[in-house]
């Protein structure tokens, strides 16, 4: 479900009405444990707890020990809701798969999957994943909540970034993928959408669905959103540490120059722009971004996977030369009074 966003609301629609577990006529207070009576409300109306006064907004149903209390984003396949653990007092996001679905087994092993491949990977610069389950019929993977925004929306109708502010989250997301390296996890799905940002200003990985499935890859990936896949994968190799390295130099090159390294007027365009067109350098469409910056995402491009950074430890150091670069390009500029050109 790569197309998710987790920290736009919106309201559920009748149909994804039907995915959420039951309605919430009693809960327990998460402040003093008494249970309240809450069949006269509706839900997202706030309670008072009679005893201690903690105010509780009323979840749209329970799945499990979870209360769903929005939907904040919605795939191919279901839709993540912003939710509350009430064992352990915490919000967490879940991913639900509808009941009705005709492939349901399939999704269900495939979350699986996906919830085995992030649980292998401990790291600050990664999403977590605490748990899979499934009632009644509807599977659903719980996650952490991460508030957003994605960085996406930071660079949607042709918006870019501040470089050294792009450099920064490169580095935060290499260093979640070597972490996933090292753990023999390929992501596959390197791009601006699956990086969000945290409460805490950090830039996290996000949704690891396509890194246990390469075939699946190969299907949605390359006809949804081809401006990130590499070269390789576009010719029917399997995703890699490589490939990985590309889709993320292309998103660098997307985020800082404000278009994507290759397009065309439709997707089979943009695959073979991709395979034959020269490899454009980021200051085509940007000036005044450094020299060195532009380097190393070219290098992360290569069409060649073996003329690109041996690894993410490798091109980690790169970025963050680049990134002191800048910043201390800025501050001269800073310093003197002057703009930079």
């Amino acid at each position: 479900m790569s197309t998710t966003q987790q920290h736009t609301s919106e309201a559920p629609s009748a149909s994804s009405a039907s995915l959420m577990g039951h309605r919430v006529d009693k809960l327990n207070c998460p402040s003093c444990g008494v249970t309240l009576d809450l069949s006269n409300f509706e839900a997202d109306e706030t309670a008072a707890c009679p005893i201690c006064h903690h105010l509780l907004e009323v979840p749209r149903s329970i799945i499990g020990h979870y209360s769903l209390m929005e939907e904040v984003g919605r795939g191919a396949v279901g839709a993540v809701y912003r939710a509350f653990d009430l064992e352990l007092g915490r919000e967490v996001a879940i991913k639900v798969l509808p009941r009705e679905s005709e492939n349901n087994r399939v999704h269900l092993q495939a979350i699986r999957r996906e919830a085995r491949a992030a649980a292998a990977i401990n790291h600050p610069h990664v999403m977590q994943v605490y748990a899979v389950g499934e009632e009644d019929g509807v599977p659903y993977l719980i996650m952490e909540f991460l508030p957003g925004p994605r960085i996406e929306e930071a660079i949607q109708n042709g918006g870019n970034m501040e470089e050294a502010a792009a450099l920064e989250v490169g580095i935060h997301i290499s260093k979640g993928l070597r972490a996933s390296h090292e753990a023999s996890v390929i992501h596959g799905d390197v791009k601006p959408a699956n990086m969000m940002k945290s409460s805490h200003g950090l830039t996290k990985l996000v949704d690891f669905g396509q890194a246990v499935d390469a075939t699946n890859l190969q299907e949605i990936e390359l006809w949804g959103t081809p401006f990130y896949v590499a070269p390789e994968c576009i010719r029917g190799a399997s995703t890699s540490e490589k490939s990985d390295q590309y889709s993320l130099g292309a998103s660098l090159f997307r985020m800082i120059g404000g278009q994507w390294p290759f397009n065309g007027g439709d997707v089979r365009s943009v695959l073979k722009s991709v395979i034959k067109d020269p490899l454009p350098s980021v200051r085509d469409a940007k000036k005044d971004v450094s020299i060195k910056t532009a380097s190393v995402i070219k290098k992360m491009m290569q069409r060649d996977p073996e003329r690109r950074y041996a690894n993410m430890e490798e091109a980690l150091q790169q970025l963050e030369d680049a990134h002191r670069g800048v910043l201390l390009i800025e501050k001269f500029h800073q310093t003197a009074g002057t703009e930079r050109k």
